[in-house]
């Protein structure tokens, strides 16, 4: 079922806005999302939008027939449609997709900070950036009409944003600027005052309901024509899942394993560790599934990773019904997720690193995969990456780092002419360096960091920074632009997070190591009262959590520390940290 809660259109009208539909519609909601803990947002918008939308529907002429899906899973990935009407029009089945806000014109201007035209919205003295509801409609409009399996039907699919409480300016009114008319122009916008009538004719359109329904509430992907030509230029056109010949040539491999998968179920593993290309040998696998009409998913737990698939209008946080299933990141399953894996599958492949893991409740590891697969009566395939494909003069410094933070025996680094390793005296001569190579090398750059900073710029609106080492200052990148802040050319000035980088490359990186980390007998130890991030923390509160959040520490910087693909810059903010990498890394005489 991908629907939280499902009404006929005519139940919707009468029931809206009651207290007795708000607690259905809560209970349902729990049931369905029971990690879910707070549903604040969701619960106004039921309170005051709902109720709006069923006003409208009453206004018109002849009361519509057919059905509404409040609260609609899409096929792939976590996002949620508001509300899907569904019926049929006198010419076949058709659906309608709303999206429903509760903006007021005070609320919502533009932010330009990565020159992409986001929305800030307001909202209390924090606020959050958000996409224009148009071409957030857009996608769930793509993911229905391309990836979903109608049988032999083609409805007709709509998409409304209604925007109930918000009146438009006659002139330079923001939600129709100029950048936004490619997602205008399907998509139909109302307001408070403006295009309510044809609002009223769209949704007049339904006039019975329709045996179509079933394929909405029980989904299965089938990827179309269109949809997999669009996703394949994508990926061929994104930077960011380039492959090289060496990812080529361990593409092979997999997709052999893949291929000779006849008969039994098939479990591949794919275990490798940093700079091995893990996700984009995966992306690959998906294209090429997709070619060979498999109507494979991709599922990935990092927002980052599914935020730049959402820009190939692939979305991919979520595990749905299809015989070929693709896990990236397996290190960061939840255990609840796993048995879902292997349900009705013909091919499950997962890719891991066991020493990527961030939270606590992430405890897949590569021996837990080969147990359930086995458990399973799948057919067991491993398959090992052991060729660093990242820089292919990194291999002594990514083994350095290995040793540093997992295996803790720290040794002398054997310098490569091929990547530069260094130890700056300070932030801002990291900046300098980073800055020079971004303009003459005409590679992206990028500073980042663990937890030892708070992120004052997003809970106070006047904070103009987070970090601050002597003159030095700067800001945590902004939440969700995931795809802007990793496709940027260049140096970008806002410092990046492990969600934000786990799974990326870049050219060259910086790294700030800080007060999480110190010195003591000679190897370096973990200070977890430096990592100040509350929700980082309060992922390991218990008892029972709290022996790993050293080890989580860890892997926060061996993650950080292999991002880069011709160089490192690092500056630890402990004066003796600095100065034992300083004699570490300096070239033996």
């Amino acid at each position: 079922m991908a629907e939280t809660l499902l009404l006929t259109l005519a139940e919707f009208c009468e029931k809206a806005g009651t207290a007795h539909f708000e607690r259905q519609l809560e209970d349902a909601y729990l049931k369905r999302f029971p990690d879910a803990e707070d549903n604040a947002s969701e619960r106004a918008s039921w309170r005051n939008s709902l109720p709006a939308l069923a006003s409208l529907l009453k206004r018109l002429e002849g009361s519509p027939k057919g059905h509404i899906l409040i609260e609609y899973l899409m096929p792939m990935g976590n996002r949620r449609a508001d509300c899907i009407l569904v019926g049929e029009d006198g010419s076949g089945p058709h659906i309608i997709i709303v999206e429903l806000k509760q903006w007021s014109r005070d609320r919502v201007e533009q932010d330009d900070s990565y020159g992409v035209g986001w929305l800030k919205v307001h909202d209390g003295g924090k606020g959050y950036l958000a996409e224009h509801p148009c071409q957030q409609i857009r996608e769930y409009h793509k993911l229905l009409s391309g990836a979903l399996n109608f049988g032999k039907t083609v409805p007709r699919i709509s998409s409304l944003v209604f925007l109930h409480n918000y009146e438009e300016l006659d002139q330079d009114e923001i939600l129709r600027d100029a950048r936004y008319q490619e997602y205008l122009a399907d998509t139909l916008l109302v307001t408070k005052r403006k295009n309510v009538e044809q609002a009223k004719v769209l949704l007049g359109t339904l006039r019975s309901p329709s045996q179509i329904l079933s394929y909405l509430t029980e989904p299965e992907l089938r990827y179309s024509d269109s949809f997999i030509t669009a996703f394949r230029k994508g990926l061929n056109a994104s930077a960011l899942f380039k492959s090289t010949k060496g990812q080529n040539d361990a593409f092979q491999t997999i997709r052999k394993a893949v291929s000779d998968a006849n008969g039994k179920p098939t479990c591949i593993v794919v275990e490798g560790i940093v700079g091995t290309g893990k996700t984009v040998l995966a992306m690959k696998l998906l294209s090429f599934l997709m070619q060979r009409r498999k109507n494979p998913q991709y599922y990935v737990r990092s927002a980052a990773i599914g935020r730049c698939l959402n820009h190939l209008d692939y979305s991919s946080r979520r595990i749905t019904n299809t015989p070929y299933l693709i896990i990236d990141e397996a290190h960061r399953l939840d255990p609840s997720e796993l048995p879902l894996c292997f349900i009705k599958r013909k091919v499950v492949v997962f890719f891991i690193d066991d020493h990527q893991w961030i939270l606590p409740g992430e405890t897949c590891r590569t021996a837990t995969l080969e147990q359930e697969a086995l458990r399973n009566d799948y057919h067991l395939v491993k398959v090992n990456l052991t060729e660093q494909l990242r820089c292919q003069e990194a291999s002594a410094y990514l083994t350095w780092v290995d040793d540093l933070f997992h295996k803790r025996r720290a040794g002398r680094l054997a310098q490569s002419e091929g990547y530069r390793v260094a130890v700056v005296d300070s932030p801002a001569e990291m900046e300098r360096a980073l800055r020079a190579h971004a303009a003459e090398d005409k590679v992206a750059t990028r500073i980042v960091s663990g937890f030892c900073w708070g992120w004052e710029t997003k809970n106070r609106r006047d904070a103009q920074y987070d970090i601050k080492l002597g003159d030095w200052t700067a800001r945590w990148n902004k939440f969700g632009t995931y795809r802007e802040w990793n496709e940027a050319p260049g140096f970008h000035e806002e410092v990046g997070v492990v969600y934000t980088v786990q799974g990326f490359e870049y050219g060259y990186v910086g790294v700030l190591l800080g007060t999480d980390l110190k010195l003591k007998d000679g190897q370096l130890v973990i200070d977890s009262n430096g990592c100040v991030d509350p929700g980082f923390k309060k992922e390991y509160r218990t008892e029972e959590a709290r022996p790993l959040l050293n080890q989580a520490i860890r892997n926060i910087y061996y993650i950080l520390m292999t991002r880069a693909k011709h160089g490192v810059y690092l500056y630890s903010v402990n004066s003796e940290v600095q100065e034992w990498l300083k004699w570490l890394t300096t070239r033996k005489r």
